[in-house]
């Protein structure tokens, strides 16, 4: 073979395997302390917050989604429920080939994005949240992705071998995918709760009606909210400072969620397509 062919070969084979693997840069917004990411969408580049807590691909304003091609509308509008307790009726859209950020993702689900959700903070305050688009778990359907929120970034791959790279410092766990997101098992060691890995969350809760009659909440006096603390089976995560809460809407089927806060000490890689997940303590 003729060596200039030959090289170009191979060059068209490498960039073909550096296609398979995307790095995206996790911020902060500064305001309500929760992750996102720039999207080019549609030739604009938009504001995208990452919700781990959320199902559907993407949840992206109307007029963002008329410019969208290959795109195809679901006959029924889909409904969904934030922690809040309000439900939503918004329209759906299947698109069979969306570039995202230098990422093919293929016949992914699109939302008509409406304002949801509650911010909830170390205080006993509820905030609104702004109305920014949302990235929900099944975008990664099919996909290998790791969440590495004390680094910011964040890793998707078509790589078939998720074990690639592990070590004992990665601890796989059972887990059960839910309409409510990822659920994993936490104790606190008199009682087992079922907790939804939400990065839509800024910090973890639980429901005061979920715990156990023996569980004693501790008073945290400088920002005037009430916890128990909460552990992994295997993983060294000794006490998730995890606040009560009284008013979660009962529409919410899981204990709690696991939010930023456990997120930002943690690596998170998940097998969507396998269905499998590790974690790894950030000590």
């Amino acid at each position: 073979m003729d060596k200039t062919v030959l090289t170009l070969f191979l060059l068209f084979i490498s960039q073909l395997t550096l296609a398979n693997e995307v790095i995206w840069r996790l911020n902060v917004d500064e305001k309500i302390s929760l992750p996102y990411i720039l999207l080019n969408i549609a030739d604009e580049k938009i504001k995208v917050m990452l919700d781990t807590g959320a199902r559907g691909g993407l949840h992206l304003p109307i007029d963002i989604i008329n410019k969208l091609p290959n795109k195809t509308e679901y006959a029924k509008k889909v409904s969904y429920i934030d922690l809040a307790g309000k439900i939503n009726e918004c329209r759906k859209f299947t698109v069979n080939r969306l570039e995202l950020n230098s990422f093919i993702f293929n016949k992914i689900d699109v939302i008509e994005y409406k304002q949801w959700g509650k911010v909830l903070s170390k205080g006993r305050s509820i905030e609104e949240i702004d109305h920014l688009p949302v990235i929900g778990l099944d975008l990664f359907d099919g996909y290998l992705a790791t969440f590495n929120f004390p680094e910011k970034k964040l890793v998707i791959s078509d790589e078939n071998n998720s074990y690639a790279g592990l070590d004992y410092t990665w601890i796989s766990i059972p887990f059960v995918f839910s309409h409510e997101g990822i659920i994993i098992d936490a104790s606190d060691h008199r009682k087992t709760y079922k907790m939804v890995l939400d990065s839509g969350a800024t910090t973890s809760i639980i429901k005061r009606s979920s715990l156990s009659q023996q569980t004693l909440a501790r008073m945290n006096n400088k920002d005037d909210y009430q916890y128990v603390s909460l552990n992994i089976h295997r993983v060294p995560t000794n006490n998730i400072q995890t606040m009560v809460l009284d008013s979660l809407s009962p529409k919410f089927h899981a204990d709690g969620v696991l939010g930023i806060d456990f997120m930002n000490k943690h690596l998170i890689k998940i097998d969507f397509r396998n269905k499998k997940i590790w974690i790894k303590a950030v000590i």
